[in-house]
């Protein structure tokens, strides 16, 4: 008989959000990214952000310069291990 264990990684939380989410521009918004994973203690989450104007950021909390006016919409996807969990939100 052979007997071991299972461990099952869960994504049990994800926010973003970003400040301030509008302004004239030219306009420096700040962006936190927060993640909960139960049974992940091995996994180091990666982050992947787009800011709606053609940048990016691979940082958890990034800032971003907006050079010109407009509605931007932004996106924050969290890889842990398999799983993903993407939030989104609008700058102004």
């Amino acid at each position: 008989t052979q007997t071991g264990s299972v461990t099952v990684c869960e994504i049990t939380g994800c926010t973003a959000s970003a400040t301030p989410d509008y302004g004239p521009a030219p306009l420096t918004v700040g962006f936190t990214g927060a993640v909960t994973a139960a049974g992940c203690d091995t996994e180091t989450p990666a982050w992947a952000w787009t800011f709606g104007d053609g940048a990016t950021s691979s940082a958890q909390n990034p800032t971003h310069f907006f050079t010109i006016g407009g509605p931007y919409s932004w996106t924050l996807t969290v890889t842990v291990g398999l799983l993903t969990c993407t939030r989104t939100g609008s700058k102004w």
